[in-house]
């Protein structure tokens, strides 16, 4: 699958970016944070209107991550 990362402009990254974090948090896809340590996103439609390969890594390391996520569940 060719890469369109390098097409988008950097306000778009930032947009895409933000939503994404929306998504996870608006419908606690999120993760269980007792079950999982990350999660990683290959492909996302984005809009509708165009793929993007997306290589998103999210890594708890710390406690004060726990904190900032524990009133969720």
């Amino acid at each position: 699958m060719p890469d369109f990362s390098a097409s988008i402009s950097q306000s778009m990254k930032l947009k895409f970016n933000f939503s994404v974090s929306n998504l996870f948090l608006c419908n606690k896809i999120l993760f269980d944070i007792k079950s999982f340590c990350y999660i990683k996103y290959n492909i996302f439609l984005c809009n509708r209107t165009f793929k993007v390969q997306l290589k998103f890594n999210f890594i708890l390391k710390n406690r004060w991550v726990h904190t900032l996520y524990s009133p969720l569940y």
